[in-house]
């Protein structure tokens, strides 16, 4: 409330934005998108005069979570987060969903802006973000963060090779990830393919690697045997002519 003189002909307010009517008065309606300092300029006949109103303005607390990202399961680690803060508010986070039955852990606490997460079952998870209004004003602000864990699987089989020394074996992937395979090894990493199957192996031990599109890998080692060696033995005659 400011003090009015009377008989008031003009009204002149600065800043003339976010103002309903910057000439209007006495009562003018404001928006700051910020906390600003308004100045009224009245004039009557005889004299003019100048006030000050302060507008405090308090933002909505809005804390950032993160960008939605995906990891693989059996990162031992887990999952860093890395939250803003809006104010530096008081704050938490918070696992309001996951897979049924699922647990997470955070480390150290919740209580850490950028704590590892970590679960017990691959899936879809969400994590929120809350921050409170270090002003008292505004309500507690929220975001949430869905990470995605993936865990890549598979099973194979494998034919041996017809013949001792034969080169004519063979192995087959079949991805059982949550998302399923993309890349596939035969060589323990050396190389990838797409394919998922491998000939013309001779016998072996083969160290097989399955990934998927995230980069979760599942390793497990197929064994190619030679079926027995064909032997003659002539005798016990000894040659003769």
């Amino acid at each position: 409330v400011i003090g009015i003189p009377a008989n008031i002909t003009s009204y002149s307010w600065s800043p003339a934005t976010n103002i309903s009517n910057a000439s209007g008065g006495p009562i003018v309606q404001v928006w700051p998108t910020d906390t600003t300092i308004y100045t009224v300029t009245m004039v009557s006949p005889d004299s003019t005069w100048s006030n000050t109103v302060t507008v405090n303005v308090v933002h909505v607390v809005e804390p950032n979570a993160g960008v939605d990202d995906s990891t693989c399961f059996t990162n031992p680690d887990g999952y860093q987060l890395q939250g803003i803060l809006y104010n530096d508010g008081i704050y938490n986070w918070e696992n309001s969903e996951g897979p049924a039955g699922s647990n997470s852990v955070f480390n150290p606490d919740n209580l850490t802006i950028d704590a590892f997460v970590t679960v017990d079952m691959p899936g879809i998870y969400e994590f929120v973000l809350h921050e409170s209004d270090t002003n008292n004003v505004c309500p507690d602000g929220s975001d949430t963060l869905l990470v995605y864990y993936s865990e890549e699987t598979h099973t194979s089989t494998f034919t041996d090779p017809t013949c001792f020394g034969g080169d004519d074996g063979s192995i087959s992937i079949t991805s059982t990830g949550t998302t399923g395979a993309v890349e596939y090894s035969f060589n323990g990493g050396a190389s990838f393919t797409t394919l998922s199957d491998s000939i013309d192996l001779s016998a072996g031990s083969y160290d097989i690697i399955s990934r998927d599109i995230i980069g979760c890998e599942f390793t497990s080692t197929v064994i190619i045997t030679d079926p027995l060696e064909v032997t003659l033995v002539v005798g016990p005659t000894p040659d003769s002519t």
